[in-house]
């Protein structure tokens, strides 16, 4: 199948991402592209959030005028920081975000739905503590024979609904 040796593609890649630190104006450094994006805690090196970016101007949009931006109030990943952490206002999750974490971007110039199935692939794979609600409660993304039963009618892997 052409979209899984897609898919396979770009998750070899990752291992390889350079981390750069997201301190001072890295706009130069930011694909104007589609992508993915993933932030590895400086300390543990886990990878504690993975997003996408399939705007107009791609990475470059969703990472320096969102997440790192400090005025932008509706980031998910600096919410999640924040309520995970003390910083109690969106300027602090920021400056804490880029003290405290790398950043790797994976530019995929490929049809969207390639892009979403590769972010839920590497969340599935890195289990991400920022990205919990989206493993967890993903409209059954997460089912296993061990999980609560059957899909239910209108749940993903269910009956018509």
């Amino acid at each position: 199948m052409k979209s899984l040796s897609i898919l396979t593609r770009y998750a070899d890649k990752v291992p390889e991402l350079e981390w750069i630190e997201p301190v001072g104006d890295i706009s130069d450094l930011l694909p104007r592209e589609w992508g993915l994006y993933l932030f590895k805690d400086k300390i543990t090196g886990r990878v504690d959030y993975i997003g996408s970016a399939t705007g107009r101007k791609g990475l470059y949009q969703r990472l320096r005028n969102q997440h790192l931006q400090p005025k932008y109030k509706k980031s998910v990943f600096r919410l999640k920081v924040e309520r995970g952490f003390t910083a109690e206002i969106p300027e602090c999750s920021a400056e804490y975000i880029r003290e405290n974490y790398w950043l790797a971007v994976l530019p995929v110039p490929e049809h969207i739905s390639i892009i979403k199935a590769l972010e839920q692939i590497l969340i599935f794979e890195y289990s991400p503590k920022f990205n919990s609600e989206t493993t967890k409660h993903n409209h059954g993304f997460n089912r296993t024979p061990e999980s609560s039963g059957p899909a239910k009618p209108g749940e993903f892997g269910g009956g018509a609904g």
